[in-house]
């Protein structure tokens, strides 16, 4: 049998047709997504934040890890050079302030 576009085509078609009716079982809906992705980023964060990050063996405010958070809210608190020191003089020269 030779391999023409119209056979290719036909074939494409019949497969994404299987994979269709193979997901007819299940009920994807945009908040199903929309959470699924965002415990998948969740996760994501979780494991390099713990695992992978090249700092991570930096001393530092544990949830420093993962979020920008506490970086935001001393610098935009009004007394981000006071708590600079405050870091410094509990965790050294070198410390974590925002994660990645």
């Amino acid at each position: 049998m030779f391999l023409t576009v119209n056979n290719v085509i036909e074939s494409v078609q019949r497969r994404s047709l299987e994979y269709i009716s193979l997901a007819k079982g299940y009920d994807f809906n945009a908040t199903t997504i929309l959470v699924g992705c965002i415990a998948l980023y969740l996760t994501y964060t979780l494991i390099y934040g713990l695992f992978l990050c090249p700092t991570r063996h930096l001393p530092g405010p544990f949830i420093t890890r993962f979020s920008y958070i506490p970086y935001y809210i001393l610098v935009f608190g009004g007394k981000g050079g006071e708590n600079t020191c405050a870091l410094h003089q509990k965790y050294g020269p070198s410390h974590i302030l925002t994660p990645f």
